[in-house]
């Protein structure tokens, strides 16, 4: 449901000037289709101009016969108001849930009420993002892969196990402290300092 006062020129002229003022919100947070301004974000990019104009926002959830109801309001000094309200319906039950969904339309109804200009998804930009997110971590991948322990320090470590280490103790606490399941995992960097420690 919209309503406002019954004069809005004041408003309205504050409103123009913010407008003019504000920058584009940026696009810093992960989604799972790519970047993408958060609620944080747009409020950050918009709070100044607003204020400098004697401009606010505030949104306030209710309910009504059961549904959640969100209520965005952009107030003037001069007492003049424009309002809006959303459905919040979640298409699963939990708190989480609500949360994730009020998050979501709290920051569409603020950069609806405002006008923010939001730097919102672009669906190619999205595709090589996730390309580029695949990439880093295949390379990540090759890179460990690389550093991996050698066969040859491998079979020198199990060697040096099977002859010092009757009751296991030694391989429990090297794989504690590497936090690994099996010596395959280690890097060489890190056989080199367990076989300076250990005298290998």
């Amino acid at each position: 449901m919209f309503a406002m006062s019954e004069n809005i020129n004041e408003l309205a002229l504050a409103l123009a000037k913010a407008q003019n003022e504000m920058p584009v919100a940026e696009k810093g947070s992960d989604g799972n289709w790519g970047t993408y301004s958060s609620y944080p974000e747009v409020i950050i990019a918009a709070r100044p101009s607003l204020a400098k104009n004697n401009l606010s926002v505030t949104q306030v959830p209710y309910t009504k016969n059961g549904i959640i109801i969100l209520k965005t309001i952009l107030l003037h000094s001069s007492g003049q108001f424009i309002s809006g309200e959303l459905e919040i319906k979640p298409d699963k039950p939990g708190r989480e849930k609500i949360a994730s969904d009020m998050s979501y339309f709290k920051r569409h109804a603020f950069v609806a009420i405002t006008g923010l200009a939001c730097a919102e998804k672009d669906y190619d930009s999205d595709k090589n993002y996730l390309k580029e997110k695949q990439e880093d971590k295949s390379n990540k991948y090759d890179k460990q892969k690389k550093d991996n322990i050698t066969k040859e320090n491998l079979q020198k470590l199990e060697d040096y196990i099977i002859n010092n280490d009757e009751d296991g103790e030694i391989a429990k606490t090297l794989l504690n402290t590497y936090k690994v399941s099996s010596f395959e995992e280690l890097t060489n960097k890190q056989f080199i300092t367990l076989s300076n420690a250990l005298k290998i």
